[in-house]
């Protein structure tokens, strides 16, 4: 059997190669797979830029081929293509039975200090994995996809009436693909960054892009906006998007919330109100938004792969890999590929 080495990021904020013990046997409910891409996510650069603590493993954005499955497993076979959720669910709890492994009561996490995808081995519960119709390497942008997806599916969702003119800030790969996804259903969709290379990047792909200061001064305090998708952070000190939602948006907007906040925020309660603002807050993806974007996308990224994917480094480069994708003028969705 092949040594199964997994990449962990140490105290020191560097990649080892460590070699862990393969699961001899595999449960009848479980597969073993083999990674094979993994896409960098922003969680994992914010993990990136705070370690120091613990040891990590990152990458949860991942394809790869199944190797061996267990006796109970029947919607994928040794040879297939699968992917996964961020989080593999117990399979147990009333919202695993029904796919929100997202909200597992017993979750395990990839990309953090338990398990990550970038390794040669994912021994795993069959129900976690789901069967791509594709092998080519334009779908390891199907779980960052899959994202997107779910806050187009949440805005709708938490909507009173159609969406008739929304703002999107942050113009990384979830970003530009929120826009994508819904210029493509004809909603007028305006995106902004601060980076001007991101901003270039989204207009490649015929969005409607605008620098954040010349979206300041088109859009700012004008009430133009009756939806606003918040895909920033705050990591590396940034204070992300929140203080600008009230500034592009029209009274009673929806603002849904993608990007991820560690620190505190200010909240001016009379400002939400006077704006009647109603807010939802995104955790993850469902198995069911996952396995809808399969069949929707799979087989179909490639176009968008060309514009979005910028870097593709070897898993023995991965300190070179993540401070290429940390830069943001530098870089697009940068790939770890396992081969």
């Amino acid at each position: 059997m092949k040594q199964n080495f997994e990449y962990v990021l140490g105290l020191d904020r560097k990649f080892k190669k460590k070699l862990s013990a393969s699961q001899a046997d595999i449960g009848p409910d479980e597969i073993r797979v083999a990674p094979k891409l993994i896409g960098v996510c922003g969680s994992d650069l914010y993990h990136y830029s705070l370690s120091g603590n613990v040891e990590l493993y990152l990458g949860h954005e991942w394809i790869g081929e199944v190797k061996e499955v267990g006796s109970q497993i029947t919607h994928v076979t040794k040879g297939d293509f699968v992917t996964s959720s961020a989080t593999f669910g117990c399979g147990q709890c009333t919202y695993c039975l029904k796919g929100a492994v997202n909200h597992c009561t017993k979750p395990t996490h990839l990309g953090t200090n338990e398990i990550g995808a970038i390794r040669h081995e994912l021994v795993m519960k069959g129900f976690n994995a789901l069967k791509l119709s594709s092998s080519d390497p334009s779908e390891v942008l199907i779980e960052v996809m899959a994202v997107a997806e779910e806050a187009v599916r949440l805005m709708k969702e938490n909507s009173i009436e159609k969406a008739e003119n929304v703002f999107v800030m942050g113009a990384g790969t979830v970003g530009i693909l929120i826009a994508y996804l819904l210029k493509e259903e004809n909603i007028p969709v305006t995106i902004t960054d601060p980076v001007a290379e991101r901003v270039e990047r989204a207009k490649k792909l015929g969005l409607n892009a605008l620098p954040l200061k010349v979206a300041l001064l088109l859009h700012g305090s004008k009430e133009h906006f009756d939806v606003l998708f918040d895909a920033t952070c705050d990591r590396d000190g940034n204070k992300g998007g929140w203080d600008y939602l009230p500034v592009f948006a029209k009274k009673g907007y929806l603002a849904v919330m993608v990007g991820k906040y560690t620190r505190k925020v200010e909240i001016v309660p009379d400002l939400l109100s006077r704006l009647a603002t109603r807010m939802v807050f995104m955790r993850g993806v469902p198995l069911t938004t996952l396995n809808e974007t399969i069949t929707k996308w799979s087989g179909r990224l490639a176009p968008l792969a060309q514009t979005i994917v910028s870097h593709t480094f070897s898993c023995e480069n991965l300190d070179n890999a993540f401070a290429t994708a940390i830069n943001l003028q530098a870089s697009g969705k940068v790939v770890i590929a396992m081969e």
